[in-house]
């Protein structure tokens, strides 16, 4: 199974972009840790994932997007973490996964799930 792990990086708290950037990467990261739990063989996906695509070449917010979207479609299932509702990226990839029939979840329905047993 793939999963993407879709978290906000524009419309995060922080004020500057290298720290939305850096909360962001550790977000992904406590997200593939909780995932993993549910998910061990699981192979996990994120935005991040282009950086070692394309070391050399800066990319446009909608080169990066198109790239984010293609994983989307490769991927079973997206994960939205908190605040999703409120980014633009990851809006287009919960789109993007309802429409190709994807199975999507947030963080809060495995928390709550969780919770309740």
């Amino acid at each position: 199974m793939k999963i993407y792990l879709a978290t906000p990086v524009n419309g995060r708290k922080e004020k500057t972009l290298e720290q939305k950037m850096k909360a962001a990467w550790e977000r992904i990261g406590e997200m593939q840790k909780y995932m993993m739990q549910r998910y061990p063989d699981a192979v996990f996906r994120c935005s991040f994932d282009i950086v070692g695509m394309v070391l050399d070449q800066p990319l446009t917010e909608s080169e990066i997007m198109g790239k984010c979207v293609q994983m989307v479609m490769e991927c079973d299932m997206i994960v939205l973490d908190d605040g999703w509702e409120n980014s633009s990226g990851c809006t287009v990839e919960r789109f993007v996964a309802m429409q190709y029939g994807k199975k999507v979840q947030t963080m809060n329905y495995f928390k709550m799930k969780d919770k309740i047993g």
